[in-house]
């Protein structure tokens, strides 16, 4: 079927669609029997470092050159920093130069995790409040913010309307799945706790109907959002989640297969 496919190409959508890519189809067989389904493998790892090769050279001159000049200067730069002084102007500038910072952060609440952009004022409804209540008792102050750095991965909350090309709003949380509303930082007893208001998603396997039990083990039929509250603390959020929906009543949800591509 996929060399019939490849073959028509042409004919269905025009010979300029009969790219590599297509051609790669061709392959597909021979890959599943070698090492498996193809959701059970990935190359991402490899294409990451096709974009790190990438950022190695500049220009369409004496490529190999440039890659080798940078590949040198990766390997030896680490070297070359243990005889930097410490306080020195070349060592902070040594520092600043490898210091990693995949998003402009605000603040550090955690190990790896950091609160994203500025808080802005919001009032929480009676059952957002009742949720932080239930979760850590009676608090003093509350601020909001929309978007969470954890796990090198950003999870937005639902209020962060800034960009439309992805939905990094569904996490796997205590085993359960849902969409975080917002983020708040709460202060109680002298304590200080960052908190994901959370709309959770139930199970649906009786919705699957004419689609089967035949569904992917690492994918879980879901109902959409309830207008429940939950708010869970930072820590008991373990994934960001791939969520697709099927209709009004049914979706399906996953954790992210891409874990290693920056690009």
């Amino acid at each position: 079927m996929l060399m019939e496919f490849v073959l028509n190409i042409p004919v269905l959508y025009g010979e300029r669609y009969s790219t590599s890519n297509v051609h790669l189809l061709l392959h597909l067989t021979d890959k599943v029997l070698d090492i498996g389904p193809l959701w059970a493998s990935s190359c991402f790892y490899f294409e990451d470092f096709n974009g790190q090769l990438r950022r190695l050279f500049h220009g369409t001159q004496h490529i190999e050159t440039q890659i080798a000049f940078a590949v040198s200067v990766h390997q030896n730069l680490p070297i070359l920093a243990k005889s930097l002084q410490q306080g020195t102007s070349e060592k902070d500038l040594y520092s600043r130069m490898m210091e990693k910072k995949p998003q402009k952060t605000s603040e550090c609440v955690g190990d790896g995790t950091y609160i994203v952009g500025a808080f802005h004022n919001r009032t929480i409804t009676m059952e957002e409040e009742e949720a932080i209540c239930n979760t850590i008792g009676q608090f003093q102050s509350l601020m909001s913010f929309k978007r969470l750095y954890k796990g090198h991965q950003i999870i937005q909350s639902q209020e962060y309307k800034c960009t439309q090309r992805r939905n990094n709003s569904v996490v796997k949380y205590n085993g359960n799945f849902g969409k975080v509303k917002n983020f708040v930082k709460v202060r109680a007893n002298d304590q200080e706790h960052v908190l994901a208001l959370i709309n959770p998603m139930d199970r649906s396997e009786e919705m699957l109907g004419n689609l089967g039990r035949s569904a992917s083990s690492h994918a879980a039929p879901l109902k959409p959002p309830s207008g429940q509250v939950v708010a869970v603390p930072d820590n008991n959020i373990t994934d960001v989640c791939v969520y697709i929906v099927i209709n009004e009543e049914l979706g399906f949800v996953s954790t992210a297969p891409n874990r290693i591509e920056k690009e």
